[in-house]
């Protein structure tokens, strides 16, 4: 089962987003911080930070994840094979790994995130740079429900963030 999650990237102290990222997979605080890692993997290296470029790295974090772990399934699979089947040729893996990264990720307009069409997520997150650091909001949801409604679990920097999703985990 998918645990959803919207990522709200903001610029400095706006009001609201520059854009919101919602990742389909992964979306409870751990996987949260795997997402935000691979971002910072093709984002500009801080203390740069625009938010409509991070909200396109996460975007790109997400779907490299992806297109790795459908060629780690092919190396699970093909273990041994001296001789792969049709279906390992370069032309249909490529095939195969454009189905697979298909989806996963969207671009939902920037505005209000509890406005947002994303109505079945179970996490949201605000990620927002203060000149020097990230800074993480992290938010248990209840978008499912009328009227919709958040509660905050945490508050903080990105090194305090990650250390604080490793153990609040799935």
């Amino acid at each position: 089962m998918s645990t959803r999650a919207l990522y709200s990237v903001f610029d400095g102290s706006a009001k609201l987003p520059a854009a919101n990222i919602y990742i389909h997979h992964d979306g409870y605080p751990s996987g949260a911080l795997d997402h935000i890692k691979a971002a910072l993997r093709f984002a500009w290296p801080l203390p740069r930070f625009e938010a409509d470029e991070f909200a396109a790295a996460l975007c790109a974090g997400r779907k490299a994840s992806y297109a790795m772990e459908f060629i780690e399934a092919i190396e699970r699979e093909t273990k041994g094979e001296k001789h792969p089947s049709d279906w390992h040729t370069p032309a249909k893996a490529r095939d195969m790994l454009r189905d697979y990264v298909g989806g996963g990720v969207r671009v939902f307009k920037s505005g209000a995130p509890i406005k947002c069409d994303a109505a079945d997520i179970e996490y949201r997150y605000e990620i927002r740079h203060d000149g020097k650091n990230l800074k993480i909001r992290a938010f248990a949801t209840h978008y499912g429900e009328e009227p919709r409604t958040e509660q905050q679990i945490f508050d903080g920097p990105f090194g305090t963030f990650a250390a604080w999703a490793k153990v609040y985990g799935k």
